[in-house]
């Protein structure tokens, strides 16, 4: 997609960093350094969102640490809870009106400030939109759509990197196939990891396919709230009511579709898929075209989807070259 061609650059500076900081306590340990993965790449994640969203990183692979990162985690788990427990929306809501006011600061900072230099992130892109036309993009619309990269583009990112990385540990024949991927493509360490070139990379695109297929960061959908009477199937819903859409029985549905068409995968127990090698990745061999994997299972639009993609082939692809 153009947008994130456009946003590239801006990323890699952030994954640089990453590069630093590892290659640093590697050095401190003599060669060597124990890592938590996870806490890395969340990191990133959200210093690589921060960076194309509100014009800096967090900084938060280097420091740790950023108020407004701490902010954003509370909310989640806040709003995670009331979602979990409906009954405390009796109590209010669980929004961050301070977490509300430095989104909206920032927003109204790049609207009445002069640009100053050529850099293009995703916040530029979308006021621009407005800009041609405020009836089908209006600024509580661009409000809403930076929360959605902060709130879930960083953590979706993060926890589908983190499970590929983990499944490929768990399969040593996938992980050497994808690095032998990985080396056709990149001539030494120093080659740039672009979207462009793993766009194409049919074992890289299949292992995050599969690994969301199989680890869905987002399984169960999320709670939606509506603004008028609408008709569900055989219920009706008020206005005001909040419900839940689950994706779970399509996929499901969607695997035994896939299972119908491919002989390869005609053996696999729907109940119990342990590991990459037994479903659709087999002793480092594609079972089945990458086009039809499943791109997700919880419900995304399709450009939340491209980001989550990018944001987590880049980090992936570092880390299976480098290793």
């Amino acid at each position: 997609m153009s947008y994130l061609k456009a946003l590239e650059p801006l990323m890699h500076g952030c994954v640089q960093v990453l590069e630093d900081v590892l290659e640093e306590r590697c050095a401190a340990g003599g060669g060597t350094a124990t890592v938590n993965i996870y806490d890395l790449l969340s990191s990133l994640a959200s210093d690589i969102m921060a960076e194309c969203s509100f014009g800096g990183s967090f900084g938060l692979v280097r420091q740790g640490h950023h108020p407004l990162k701490t902010r954003i985690t509370n909310y989640m788990k806040k709003a995670a809870l009331y979602q979990t427990i409906p009954l405390l929306s009796l109590f209010g809501k669980p929004r961050d009106e301070q977490l509300d006011a430095i989104v909206q600061g920032i927003i109204d900072k790049r609207l009445h400030s002069q640009k100053e230099s050529e850099r293009r992130d995703l916040l530029d892109m979308l006021l621009e939109a407005s800009a041609e036309n405020s009836d089908k993009l209006s600024m509580e619309d661009i409000k809403a759509e930076m929360f959605v990269f902060l709130l879930a583009g960083s953590d979706t990112s993060a926890v589908t990197a983190t499970f590929c990385l983990m499944k490929l540990l768990e399969n040593p024949a996938a992980h050497q196939a994808l690095k032998r991927e990985l080396d056709e493509l990149l001539a030494s360490s120093s080659d740039p990891i672009v979207d462009e070139n793993t766009h194409n990379l049919p074992y890289l695109n299949a292992v995050i396919h599969e690994t969301l297929r199989m680890l869905p960061p987002a399984a169960g959908g999320f709670a939606r709230q509506a603004l008028e009477p609408v008709t569900v199937g055989n219920y009706v819903l008020p206005a005001g009511v909040s419900h839940w859409r689950c994706a779970c029985k399509n996929a499901t549905n969607k695997i035994r579709h896939w299972l119908q068409q491919t002989q390869q995968l005609s053996t696999v127990i729907l109940a119990s898929i342990p590991t990459l090698t037994s479903s659709f990745l087999r002793d480092g061999s594609l079972g089945m075209q990458a086009k039809r994997l499943p791109k997700r299972i919880g419900i995304r639009s399709q450009q939340a989807h491209e980001c989550v993609l990018a944001n987590s082939k880049v980090p992936l692809s570092l880390f299976d070259d480098r290793c």
